[in-house]
């Protein structure tokens, strides 16, 4: 009789969270196997189609396992790591637009959110591989403009006082850039990388339980 648990996680030291995981899948490679000699496929061409799809189940164990974990880890992981990654690309996005187009114009800040759009799909893809469920996935995307929005409080907080402690005539203008700043380098690209996060969490839903896996496996 074959193993089918060997299958799904050959040479792996299993822990006690994955145990039933691994159980849940073998058994439906199980009932594939029976599927495949009811009709009328030999032994071993049955189970060489079984051991390919128990192949590509790893990183689906590796995703159910992490999901099924909470706290600050889960976080570090699923948030942090995918955002501050995704959060250096967009500096290079943001940079290469700016050497492109000196000045800000409209095809500058339509560039910007696309590729906004973009890093949110790729960070919130990247948060559903590490274990990453929908609300991780949108914080994901969000941090990807951490260092700019810093950057920008940064330089509205410390030059903002100064202009403004030069005269109060420069208030109305000074205030009026701000909020300029704020809106087109924070506000609009924070939005695009949500709707490309939402656009990936529709694409690719999260994994949460081995049957949300049994037609992938087919």
């Amino acid at each position: 009789m074959h193993d089918f648990r060997k299958l799904v996680a050959p040479n792996r030291k299993q822990d006690p969270r994955e145990r039933e995981i691994v159980g849940e899948l073998a058994c439906h490679l199980e009932e594939m196997y029976m599927e495949f000699r009811r009709g009328g496929a030999s032994e071993e061409t049955a189970f060489a189609l079984v051991s390919t799809a128990g192949k590509d189940l790893g990183p689906t164990i590796r995703r159910l396992r992490w999901e099924g974990e909470v706290g600050l880890r889960t976080w570090l992981r699923a948030v942090v790591l995918p955002g501050l990654v995704l959060a250096l690309f967009y500096g290079v996005c943001n940079s290469a637009l700016g050497v492109y187009w000196e000045y800000p114009t409209l095809w500058r800040e339509a560039g910007l959110v696309l590729a906004s759009v973009a890093l949110g799909f790729c960070a919130s893809s990247f948060s559903r591989e590490l274990g990453g469920r929908k609300t991780h996935r949108l914080w994901a995307s969000a941090i990807v403009i951490s260092f700019q929005t810093i950057a920008e409080c940064v330089m509205i907080f410390l030059v903002t006082p100064v202009e403004l402690s030069r005269s109060a005539h420069y208030f109305s203008g000074v205030f009026s850039a701000c909020l300029w700043i704020l809106l087109w380098d924070v506000v609009v690209p924070l939005v695009a990388l949500i709707i490309g996060s939402l656009i990936s969490v529709s694409a690719f839903p999260p994994v949460v339980r081995a049957a949300t896996v049994k037609g992938t496996a087919a």
